[in-house]
C-alpha cells in the first residue's frame, strides 16, 4: 500500500479536525491525544531558529488518515544535555502520555511517517516518550531492533469494580483506617467541609497558589545537590512552551473542598468520555488542613459519586506515586520512552 503525507501547521489544525476526532477514538488513545488538547497546545507553539512545529498526517490509498503526528523538531544541539531530534508536542509538560494519534496502529503507515521525517528534517532520532505499556505502539517499538528504551515512568490508575462494595473491599485495612481517622478528626474539631465535584466557580488563581505550595514541598524532599544540578541544566535546556491546564485548558474541570468560602484542596482533571476515563492532572492543598486529609476525602467521595452515575469513569492518576493514589486503591502501570 502507498501512503501520502499531509503537512499541517499549528494554525491549520481545524482543517484536520474530523480526521483527528475519528482517530482519537482508538483504544490506545487518552485525554492527551484528543483534538481539543492539541488545539489548546497550538496556542503556545511557535517556530524559531532552533525549533519548528508541524503536524504530519499519514493517509492511505483511499485518503483515510491512519496516523497523526504532532511534531516538535529540535534542529540544533547547543549543550551536551540537549539532543536534536524529533519529539511530540508537549514533551516535558502536562501531557502524561505522548502517543501518536491513531485508531488502530499500522506499522506500514508508521514506517511511511519515519521515511518522511528522515527526508524532510534530516534528523536521525525520533524520541517517542511516555508510551503506555498496554498500547500497540509500545509493542511495536519494544520489539523493533532500531529502537531502545531511554526511560521508564511509573503511573497509577484506579479501575473501578462493578459495585461500591467491591470497591471498598479493594482498599487496604490501613487505607480504611486512615479515612476513618480523617473523618473523626473533622468531627472532633467541628470542621465543616463542602465537597464540589465540578466547581465552575473555583478561583483558579487560588488553585494555582495552592499547587505552587505543593510543588515547593515536593522539591524540598529532593537533595540540594540534585536541585542545583537541575537549575543549572535548565539554563541551557530547550523547553516546550509552558502552559497550565488549570488556567489554559477550557475543557478541564476542578473538584474542590471548601470550609466556608475558603478552598482548602482541589484536583484539576480532564474527562475522556470516549474511554470512560478521568485523568488527574494537578492538585493542591492548604497545609493548615493537612491533618484532615481533605484531598483524599474529596476523591473518596468523588469515587462514590461515580457509582450513582450511569457512566462510571475509571480514574487515571497519571505519573507519580504519591501515597494518596494507593490509599484510594490505585495500582501501578508503566509508560516507556523510546529513541527510535
Amino acid at each position: 500500500m502507498n501512503f501520502s503525507i499531509d503537512i499541517v501547521t499549528p494554525i491549520e489544525l481545524d482543517c484536520i479536525r474530523c480526521d483527528w476526532e475519528t482517530l482519537e477514538k482508538g483504544k490506545d488513545m487518552t485525554y492527551f491525544q484528543t483534538f481539543s488538547w492539541y488545539k489548546m497546545l497550538s496556542r503556545f507553539v511557535s517556530d524559531c531558529l532552533l525549533t519548528k512545529t508541524e503536524v504530519l498526517v499519514v493517509r492511505d490509498d483511499n485518503n483515510v488518515a491512519k496516523i497523526i503526528a504532532p511534531l516538535w523538531i529540535v534542529k540544533h544541539s547547543i549543550w551536551r544535555n540537549i539532543r536534536k531530534g524529533i519529539y511530540i508536542w508537549g514533551i516535558g509538560g502536562w501531557s502524561d502520555y505522548l502517543n501518536l494519534i491513531y485508531l488502530d496502529f499500522d506499522s506500514h503507515a508508521f514506517n511511511a511517517l519515519n521515511d518522511c521525517i528522515e527526508t524532510r528534517y534530516h534528523l536521525n532520532d525520533f524520541y517517542l516518550n511516555l508510551i503506555p505499556q498496554e498500547t500497540e505502539l509500545y509493542s511495536y517499538l519494544y520489539c523493533y531492533k532500531d529502537s531502545e528504551v531511554s526511560s521508564v515512568e511509573n503511573c497509577v490508575e484506579l479501575l473501578l469494580p462493578e459495585s461500591i462494595d467491591d470497591y471498598c473491599k479493594k482498599l487496604s485495612k490501613n487505607a480504611r483506617q486512615n479515612i476513618r481517622t480523617a473523618y473523626n478528626r473533622i468531627a472532633k474539631d467541628e470542621i465543616s467541609f463542602v465537597y464540589i465535584f465540578d466547581d465552575h466557580a473555583a478561583d483558579k488563581s487560588k488553585c494555582v497558589s495552592l499547587r505552587e505550595i505543593r510543588v515547593k514541598q515536593k522539591n524540598r524532599i529532593a537533595s540540594i545537590k540534585h536541585m542545583i544540578k537541575v537549575k543549572l541544566l535548565s539554563l541551557f535546556e530547550y523547553e516546550f512552551p509552558k502552559y497550565l491546564p488549570i488556567v489554559d485548558d477550557c475543557n478541564s474541570h476542578i473538584m474542590s473542598v471548601y470550609e466556608s468560602d475558603k478552598i482548602v484542596a482541589f484536583f484539576n482533571y480532564g474527562i475522556d468520555a470516549i474511554h470512560n476515563r478521568i485523568v488527574v492532572m494537578a492538585a493542591g492543598i492548604d497545609n493548615s488542613y493537612a491533618r484532615y486529609s481533605p484531598g483524599v476525602l474529596l476523591l473518596e467521595k468523588f469515587i462514590r459519586e461515580q457509582y450513582k452515575n450511569e457512566s462510571r469513569y475509571n480514574i487515571d492518576f497519571t505519573r507519580g506515586e504519591e501515597p494518596y493514589k494507593y490509599t484510594l486503591g490505585g495500582v501501578k502501570h508503566v509508560s516507556y520512552s523510546f529513541v527510535y
